[in-house]
């Protein structure tokens, strides 16, 4: 039994002398901590005060890239519009009389446009001075 008492004082004289090293140690924090708290208060402020004036400036560079964007889909949206949008040129008109044959002279007739100029001519021989069959050709 005598062993474990030298143990057990051992031990304890151990445990002793690791508590007195963290109470120093703590101790030394506290004082280090006391000393100085508006300078780490200021050191702190300075921090925020730079993380801020950061902020700013990636809100204001967002802010050009947000503008710079919808101008640039403004001019795309404008770009399709030219390219792919409805051009007068391209229309034809299904009225054959509404055509301009003059512009395009020595082109033939479509095959619905013969048919229609063929019953137009033949309800012009049956009714000759009728107003809705009068031409201006």
């Amino acid at each position: 039994m005598p062993e474990n008492t030298i143990d057990k004082d051992e031990l304890i004289r151990q445990l002793m002398a690791d508590r007195d090293r963290l109470f120093r140690e703590n101790s030394r924090l506290r004082t280090a901590q006391n000393i100085a708290p508006e300078g780490v208060q200021q050191v702190h402020n300075e921090q925020l005060a730079a993380k801020d004036t950061l902020i700013n400036k990636k809100e204001a560079l967002l802010q050009k890239k947000d503008v710079r964007i919808a101008q640039l889909e403004k001019q795309v949206d404008y770009l399709k519009r030219q390219l792919y949008g409805g051009k007068a040129e391209r229309y034809i008109n299904p009225d054959p009389q509404a055509r301009q044959l003059e512009l395009f002279e020595g082109v033939g007739l479509l095959p619905g446009e013969k048919e229609a100029a063929a019953q137009l001519n033949q309800l012009q021989r049956v009714m000759p001075h009728h107003p809705c069959l009068l031409t201006s050709w």
